[in-house]
């Protein structure tokens, strides 16, 4: 029943809840004996943690009865169990023995004791070889190695199939210890393995059974990239029997794969201990204490010697190091050119002559700039064009030094073919290339020079500095002096003065006149260019770009109208512009100096000069240009410009009578603005000049303001006067009009233009004159005067027509009446003209502006034509009220006057008085007024009734 029990539970330890398998184990361990021991054994590999230590706490329990199960599942397949079992049989006490020892040990892990057992083990291993955990199989494969054995040997050949790289690269290290020929093959065959890390694995291990033989296998995998690294340095555990597989291995297509060589190589020669190097020296056939075939040992060392002329010059500077590790010494001048070159001793090399050429070019290639730059330097040393070939080359590479060493070395050279290139180095942007290439031009010298000079043009100022400075470090020859001549007219002030002292230190002139005058002028030997005439002007007038001291700009000034006389002239004018007062005075005087129609108008202008000294100094220059400058002169005395007018008239003065003719000429100008007329009449009288024709007196002495001495003269004196009537003096405008009486109806139409003068004085007077001459002309300038602004005006003009007189007349003076301000003085005018206008006067009672002149013309017309006139206008609505204002004047003004007359001391006179106030004339006027004061119309009315009591009133 027990055993059913115990089967029921084990099967429990399967269910799929872990409680319950918890709770089956409990039970067995319950139950206990080795049959439920055997149960719970199984059970430790339970995926369940907490099932597991239930599983190991039964067993426990049961105890020693559980040994024996334990024991047994340390063989089990189950990594889990087995651990487990172990762990449950440390629990116990149980010590291993025997053949289970080796499991135990296994299991545990503990390999170096496994190791121990030997031979006893190797069984074990072998099994373990299949365990199913990667890491087991891989330490069994390397305690396996260490036994050693042909069963060993034999299992580990077989273990090279496992499915785990890790574990065949265990395998592959445990064959390494085992030093027999199968298992040198089975390493050779672990090379083509699937997994990189087992041949890799593979190739160290072939390094580390340190058998020549392995060495032949070492230089296939030292052919394939992916395993080249580690054959090189498994090589170098074979040497001296590797050197020559790894120097043949320098002839590879693959660069990586010559230089592990060359490293390997290195790593053995040049860094193994004295003791090696012997043998080395022994193997390469340099010694021969070894008893090895001296063929063989010298092929190597000339295979090796061969690659210092390499293209690949990490792999020639390689072997360089190398041969000198082992004291070799060259064979010849070439050899020797090469090895030099490769230990980096250019300049060494370049000594040998052109024999380094080749292994100089070659070493060209070298990736480090630096290098590259000193190879450049040591190429500068060797002739002939083939080295300047590679140097020319050079100048493109893409390191600046290097290109600045090879321009150095070109210059060095003095290589014509270098000149077209280092001059477009020039226009780098690199200050540096710059320099170095503006020196080798120099260096080169003759038509590097001439390019030189021209770099003084450039655009750049740097360029242009270091071209100098270029220039000046070396002889200059007779071809550059050509386009440094050129130089002389740059633009650049400092550049023309450092060109002609340069030429003047070597001793050098232009030949070119014009370019010897910049030349001259440059060195400051400004007066032995002058010298030279008309081709110095230029280089003077630059002499002047820079700011200068006035001083030095007063002598170019003088100099230049030494050397170039009128062709100096634009640019003097040019130099009237010039701050300093004192250098325009300079020019105005050098410009006098040379004379001439060009300069009369500049000097001219510069009498508005704002400086005194300036404008004195012109007048001076104009002065002695005499009677050129006249005319332009003349016409200054028009000038807005009351300071111009002024000098000009001085210098005309100065001049004097040589100034008359063009004077004249304007003095008689109609069109002449009126104060340079007067000025102009002022000058000729100054400078004693005298008229020659009645014309031009009657000019002279009306723009003098001698009027009644100019009308006497007649008709010559009309349009002098006609010129005189815009004298600025009114005073001399009124004497023009009151000499033109004298000329009668000649002179009307002057006196027309005297109309539209501005002073009343003047139109009075002019009106005046022409009533007085009469006259149709006459009467139209006076009716114009009608409309004079002035009423003085007006008032003259209305005397003027009545003078006149005339029915044509009397309708202006009447018409007159309605003037405010001359009203009055018409109705004097017509007073004068009597009864034949008093109709004419009556009408113009109807109007309010001409009503009261026209009353007072009525008034003093006065007599019966008058009155009857009156009494019939006060019948007419529109005259009746101007009538009863006339009426009532008449009145006041008649009795007025008897009344004072009947006090006057003569006796006769008061007697008159007393007759005409008894006539029957007051008693008419009265009637009338009684009468009209009955008027319908109010109006009317009230103004005939205050008449009649102003009558009544002094009647």
């Amino acid at each position: 029943m027990s055993e059913n029990v115990v089967e029921a539970l084990a099967k429990s330890l399967n269910d799929s809840d872990p409680e319950v398998r918890i709770a089956a184990a409990q039970a067995l361990a319950n139950i206990g004996g080795p049959e439920a021991a055997e149960a719970l054994a199984k059970a430790l590999g339970d995926s369940d943690e907490s099932v597991r230590a239930e599983v190991f706490q039964a067993l426990i329990r049961i105890g020693e009865k559980a040994v024996e199960a334990l024991v047994r599942e340390l063989k089990s397949n189950s990594p889990q169990v087995r651990r487990g079992s172990a762990e449950a049989l440390d629990a116990l006490g149980w010590t291993p023995s025997g053949e289970m020892k080796a499991y135990y040990l296994v299991v545990k892990e503990r390999f170096s004791e496994v190791v121990e057992l030997g031979a006893e083990a190797l069984k074990t291993l072998i099994l373990a070889l299949k365990d199913p955990e990667s890491r087991i199989r891989a330490e069994a494969a390397k305690a396996l190695g260490k036994i050693g054995g042909d069963e060993a040997l034999k299992g580990l050949i077989g273990a090279l199939e496992d499915s785990e790289p890790t574990v065949r690269t265990a395998v592959v290290q445990a064959l390494a210890l085992i030093k027999r020929p199968e298992a040198m093959e089975a390493l050779a065959t672990a090379l083509k393995d699937s997994s990189h890390q087992v041949k890799v694995a593979a190739v160290r291990a072939l390094g580390e059974t340190r058998e020549t033989a392995a060495v032949a296998r070492l230089a296939k995998a030292l052919k394939h990239p992916d395993l080249a690294k580690e054959a090189a340095e498994a090589l170098i555990m074979l040497s001296p029997h590797s050197l020559e597989a790894l120097v043949d291995a320098l002839a590879s297509s693959e660069n990586e794969i010559r230089m592990l060589a060359l490293n390997s190589l290195k790593e053995i020669i040049v860094k193994s201990a004295d003791k090696g190097k012997d043998e080395i020296k022994a193997y390469l056939g340099i010694t021969k204490s070894l008893k090895e075939e001296e063929g063989r040992r010298s092929e190597v060392l000339v295979k090796l010697q061969s690659y210092l002329s390499s293209d690949d010059l990490s792999l020639s500077m390689g072997v360089a190091e190398i041969l000198e590790a082992v004291g070799w010494s060259p064979s010849d001048k070439e050899q020797e050119a090469y090895y030099l070159t490769a230990k980096g001793f250019f300049n060494e090399a370049a000594k040998l002559g052109n024999v380094a050429l080749k292994p100089l070019a070659n070493a060209m290639k070298n990736p480090r700039h630096k290098v590259r730059a000193k190879i450049a330097s040591a190429l500068g040393e060797l002739k002939g064009s083939e080295a300047e070939k590679v140097l020319l080359k050079a100048l493109e590479d893409e390191s600046k030094l290097v290109r600045i060493s090879a321009v150095r070395a070109l210059g060095k050279k003095r290589s014509e073919a270098a000149v077209k290139p280092l001059v477009n180095l020039v226009d780098s942007s690199d200050g540096e290339l710059r320099q170095a290439a503006v020196e080798a031009l120099a260096e080169i010298g003759g038509v590097g020079l001439v390019h030189l000079a021209k770099f003084l043009l450039h655009r750049e100022g740097e360029v242009r500095s270091l071209a100098l400075k270029g220039l000046g470090k070396v002889p200059l020859e007779k071809e550059a002096v050509g386009e440094l001549s050129k130089i002389l007219k740059s633009d650049d002030v400092k550049l023309r003065i450092e060109v002609a002292r340069l030429l003047e230190k070597n001793g050098l002139e232009p030949q070119e006149e014009e370019c010897k005058a910049y030349y001259l002028v440059a060195l400051g030997r400004e007066e032995e260019a002058a010298e030279l005439g008309k081709t110095a002007l230029n280089p003077l007038i630059r002499a002047l770009e820079p700011p200068s001291s006035t001083e030095y700009r007063i002598r170019i000034v003088k100099l230049l109208g030494k050397a170039g006389g009128s062709e100096a002239v634009p640019a003097l004018l040019e130099l009237l512009n010039d701050k300093e007062a004192k250098v325009r005075v300079a020019v105005i005087q050098t410009l006098g100096s040379i004379g001439g129609k060009d300069v009369i108008k500049p000097l001219i202008n510069s009498l508005s000069d704002p400086h005194t000294s300036v404008a004195e100094a012109a007048v001076s220059a104009l002065v002695s240009l005499g009677k050129t400058s006249a005319k332009m002169l003349v016409t200054c005395l028009d000038s807005p410009n009351e300071e111009v007018r002024k000098l000009a008239s001085k210098s005309l003065m100065l001049i004097g009578l040589e100034a008359a003719e063009e004077l004249v000429k304007q003095l008689q100008n109609q069109s002449i603005n009126i104060e340079t007329w007067i000025e102009i009449a002022k000058i000729l009288k100054q400078i004693g000049w005298k008229p020659e024709n009645t014309e031009e007196k009657a000019y002279y002495l009306a723009a003098l303001g001698e009027i009644e001495e100019d009308a006497k003269l007649g008709n010559a004196a009309i349009l002098p006067l006609t010129l005189a009537l815009q004298h600025p003096d009114s005073k001399v405008r009124l004497k023009v009009v009151q000499a033109l009486k004298i000329m009668g109806s000649a002179a009307l139409n002057l006196l027309e233009k005297a109309l539209k003068d501005y002073d009343d004085t003047v139109r009075i007077e002019t009106v005046k004159i022409l009533g007085e001459i009469g006259g149709t002309t006459a009467f139209d300038l006076l009716v114009r005067s009608l409309k004079d602004k002035s009423g003085q005006v007006r008032s003259a003009a209305i005397r003027g027509l009545a003078k006149i007189g005339g029915v044509k007349a009397v309708e202006f003076l009447v018409n007159a009446l309605e003037d405010e301000e001359a009203g009055g003085e018409a109705a004097e005018a017509l007073s004068h003209v009597g009864e034949s206008v008093v109709e004419l006067i009556v009408q113009h009672l109807a109007s309010p502006k001409a009503r009261t002149y026209a009353s007072k013309a009525l008034c003093m017309i006065g007599g019966e034509k008058v009155t009857v006139s009156l009494i019939r206008a006060l019948g007419d609505p529109k005259l009746q009220e101007g009538a009863l204002d006339t009426v009532k004047l008449i009145l006041e003004k008649r009795v007025s006057s008897l009344l004072q007359s009947l006090g006057d001391v003569d006796a006769a006179a008061r007697e008159d008085a007393i007759r005409v106030l008894g006539e029957r004339e007051g008693e008419q006027l009265k009637r009338i007024l009684t009468k009209l004061s009955d008027s319908r119309n109010p109006k009317i009315k009230e103004k005939a009734r205050e008449a009649l009591k102003a009558a009544l009133g002094v009647l």
